[in-house]
């Protein structure tokens, strides 16, 4: 009886399962509002869940972070980074309508127009490399009449929301080796933050041949 039920229970298994090899990492950092971000640096992926840092002044979640660990990849393994994605988004008011939020605070559009001003980097131990804009090309603009789409944010309650995806490619190393990334704002964000403000990178790690991020052997 229990052979046959373990033989119908593995021809019942689907054919097509996760590619545990494929991770994303995620971090972000909050700015209080009147917060001048001008000639400033911000240091992303330096603080783990469950701990204080990057501008937030409660322990951060899972929705702030993924990581473990400020600085290592998952497990210390060395992984690929095959894109990066950056989500900008601010607080809003009591205000339910999100579209009607952004037409009538337009407070919402100037922070986010100052936050897609920045750049990112990788800052290794003794290298910073460039990485590209926050507002990777081809992402819709800012437009005060419309906001931008779509008008709510990933950390609820948040509006003004603008995702960007740069593909990309470039290997972060094994541990013991440290790493990180910066975001960094010129003297066009000369104009304080009028709210709270967010930014969260996010990295898709594809991990070295035979390791994953649970530490399990893959071809």
């Amino acid at each position: 009886m229990a052979s046959s039920y373990y033989a119908a229970l593995l021809t019942t298994q689907p054919e097509e399962v996760m590619d545990l090899s494929i991770y994303p990492l995620w971090s972000t950092h909050r700015w209080a509002a009147g917060t001048v971000l001008a000639n400033q640096v911000f240091r992303m992926f330096a603080c783990s869940a469950g701990t204080y840092g990057q501008g937030f002044t409660e322990a951060t979640s899972m929705v702030h972070t993924n990581a473990r660990q400020g600085g290592i990849t998952p497990n210390g393994q060395g992984a690929t980074v095959t894109g990066v994605g950056v989500e900008l988004f601010t607080d809003p008011t009591s205000d339910s309508d999100l579209q009607a939020l952004a037409a009538a605070h337009p407070e919402h559009m100037d922070d986010l127009r100052t936050l897609v001003t920045g750049v990112w980097s990788w800052d290794f131990v003794q290298m910073t490399l460039p990485g590209g804009p926050l507002l990777f090309p081809g992402t819709p603009q800012p437009d005060k009449q419309h906001g931008f789409p779509p008008y709510a944010g990933p950390l609820a309650p948040s509006v003004g929301y603008v995702s960007s995806l740069t593909p990309y490619a470039a290997h972060l190393p094994p541990h013991p080796f440290s790493w990180g990334t910066l975001v960094s704002f010129s003297s066009m964000a000369a104009r304080p933050l009028k709210r709270d403000a967010y930014l969260r990178m996010t990295l898709f790690l594809k991990f070295d041949a035979g390791v994953t991020a649970n530490d399990e052997t893959i071809p």
